[in-house]
């Protein structure tokens, strides 16, 4: 019986390994086509926006975008590869979206004259039965006309699918769900507090699925003195207590393009620019599937803490 669970557990390795090794290959394969027909048009400098999926951002997609990134800039084109962090300043910066430079000409214009990007990647995820399809299209700035186009398809395995949990709002599935007639409204959270430095922390929800609970913010920064909030962050400072009396840390935190797992210990220093505004979230991964609200919701190195905050589940609806 030891030897039959050490196999199915060295398997699973193996596999595991294999799939990770092959989506690498895959990414690398997407940035080197897109590097190819970048330098045929003529584009110097390109920058990734986050992948889409279902109108939401997704860790996913932040992935994928991080990766197209880093792999375009070891392509060895004569191309330079604007980094994440930097995009994200200069939207904040110049109050641009990535969404609303690929819907108004005035806005990638804007982008090309701040920056000097002249060609943008963007792309969308879909999941196909067993499959995910990652389709990528390229377009000049400013005049927005698509130049290039690539695609690339991967296993949907069970970690990917845990990936694809929305951690933006747009026009997702569970967004529709809320606005549904004959669908009870899920409760309003009232849970906003300033840091030290400044930053606000404003939470729009917290979402229940079976394995994890997921409180989705945003983080802006208003500061009268109109400076940049600098501050640190770590996931083991943040936790919560629930309805059943059951107390969690934080897995998890996400802000704008930055990131802390709490299996690391270390603290995350990010930059709130003045005026800008960036979503974060916070995952919890939970073993009680009946949360109704939490009791107590604390951000301890921020110093905010938030009572009676409730839960909305996955079907966009407050349990009951």
């Amino acid at each position: 019986m030891k030897n039959l669970l050490f196999y199915t557990f060295f398997l699973q390795t193996v596999f595991s390994t294999i799939h990770a090794q092959q989506m690498d290959d895959k990414i690398k394969t997407l940035a080197n086509e897109i590097a190819e027909q970048m330098v045929k048009n003529g584009s110097k400098k390109v920058a990734v926006t986050t992948l889409d999926y279902k109108g939401c951002s997704t860790e996913f997609g932040k992935f994928l975008a991080e990766e197209l990134t880093g792999n375009l800039s070891v392509s060895g084109r004569s191309i330079t590869v604007v980094n994440q962090k930097l995009l994200e300043a200069l939207l904040v910066q110049n109050k641009l979206t990535a969404q609303g430079l690929l819907e108004a000409k005035n806005d990638a214009a804007k982008l090309g004259q701040v920056s000097g990007i002249d060609a943008l990647v963007y792309g969308t995820i879909t999941t196909l039965g067993e499959d995910i399809r990652i389709s990528i299209s390229i377009v000049k700035l400013p005049t927005l006309a698509v130049f290039g186009y690539a695609k690339s398809s991967f296993s949907l395995t069970n970690g990917l699918k845990e990936m694809l949990s929305c951690i933006e709002f747009g026009t997702s599935d569970r967004t529709t769900m809320e606005k549904a007639p004959g669908k009870p409204a899920p409760e309003k959270t009232n849970c906003t507090g300033q840091n030290t430095a400044g930053a606000l922390f404003s939470m729009k929800e917290c979402v229940l699925n079976s394995k994890s609970l997921v409180c989705h913010f945003v983080v802006s920064n208003n500061r009268e003195d109109r400076s940049d909030a600098k501050f640190g962050y770590n996931s083991r400072e943040t936790y919560i207590i629930t309805d059943g009396g059951k107390q969690y840390s934080a897995n998890r935190i996400d802000i704008g393009n930055s990131g802390n797992w709490s299996m690391y210990g270390n603290v995350t220093e990010y930059n709130s620019i003045f005026g800008g505004k960036v979503n974060a979230t916070i995952k919890f991964e939970v073993d009680d599937s009946s949360i109704k609200n939490l009791q107590v919701f604390e951000l301890k190195d921020q110093g905010i803490r938030c009572l009676n905050v409730p839960i909305v589940s996955s079907n966009g609806i407050s349990p009951k």
